[in-house]
């Protein structure tokens, strides 16, 4: 469900007590997608990997997705519903995708320092880059 502010959103702080709504909204101008699926799914993430992990991006605004800072698809799920942009920095990319495969995430952009997951089902992308860091991994 779509809300206007982060604020406006109901959050479940012992279901997801890794995260706040603020950091999950668009970063311009607060606007939020609630999915309970796909937030179950970074707190399942986050528990069985046992360290702290950084959404790069997940809400974006239409104004916030077409900026120069961002530049993204027309189409993006980021603004359309809500994705995460999960780095990888400093972790293992084998260990993040099987845990995202474990919890049921079937759509993944491959890029060279995060994963993309969104709600959609049995899709994949990815970078020049994404493939060099993925390659032991999926198959292009």
């Amino acid at each position: 469900m779509e809300y206007e502010h982060f604020s406006q959103a109901p959050w479940e702080e012992d279901r997801w007590p890794n995260f706040k709504a603020v950091e999950l909204a668009c970063p311009h101008c607060g606007e939020y997608y609630h999915d309970e699926w796909m937030l179950d799914g970074i707190q399942y993430l986050r528990r069985n990997i046992n360290q702290p992990i950084k959404i790069n991006s997940a809400r974006r605004c239409a104004f916030y997705n077409a900026s120069n800072k961002i530049g993204g698809a027309v189409h993006s799920q980021h603004k359309m519903r809500v994705a995460f942009d999960i780095s990888i920095r400093n972790r293992d990319p084998a260990k993040i995708l099987g845990l995202l495969r474990e919890y049921g995430y079937s759509t993944f952009g491959f890029y060279g320092s995060f994963i993309h997951v969104d709600a959609r089902r049995n899709r994949k992308w990815s970078t020049k880059s994404g493939k060099i860091v993925w390659k032991s991994l999926v198959a292009f």
